[in-house]
């Protein structure tokens, strides 16, 4: 009878034993696929910032060009203007600069 109860016991540690393995495996498992699911959100995270960071940065340079051009060219067109009304008013007579145009 002891014989059978002690093959009883450690069938029943043995038992034991493989379901906290199997648990111990199921956590592992868990939690690597859980830190590389963190990681790669984070690395994505990342990257989206430094996309959007990128954008907004084009964005803002292409507008200030935008204002640029249009300015210097405001500019341009007031300077000629302006020299073209110089020049027609001027008592000096300048035969080479007459009209700029």
């Amino acid at each position: 009878m002891d014989l059978v109860q002690n093959v009883i016991l450690q069938t029943e540690y043995h038992l034991s034993q493989a379901q906290v393995e199997t648990n111990l495996v199921r956590k592992t498992a868990q939690i690597l696929s859980s830190s590389s699911t963190r990681s790669a959100q984070t690395a994505y995270t990342w990257w989206d910032w430094v996309l959007r960071g990128c954008a907004v940065g084009s964005a803002l340079i292409f507008s200030f060009m935008l204002f640029q051009c249009c300015y210097f060219r405001h500019l341009i067109r007031f300077v000629k203007a302006s020299t073209n009304t110089i020049l027609t008013l001027s008592p000096l007579k300048l035969p080479t600069l007459q009209r700029l145009k």
